[in-house]
């Protein structure tokens, strides 16, 4: 799964962004980044990978089959 989001990521990469890109850090004094739209979509991307891997993690038998999910 990991390996998956890896390569969807660097492909999405690849297509959207520009090589010369220029890049502006946001820094947060105080305030809580979650409320900045600038951080929307990373929170959401967490909170889907937290929510998917949660789910997988209850839905198969951990002890049992581990080993090959994790392979």
């Amino acid at each position: 799964m990991f390996l998956l989001l890896f390569y969807t990521i660097a492909d999405w990469a690849k297509t959207n962004l520009s090589p010369g890109c220029q890049h502006q850090a946001i820094i947060v004094r105080g305030g809580k980044p979650k409320k900045l739209p600038e951080f929307l979509w990373i929170n959401t991307l967490l909170g889907n990978l937290k929510t998917s891997l949660g789910g997988v993690y209850h839905a198969v038998d951990y002890a049992k089959y581990a080993a090959r999910y994790l392979t």
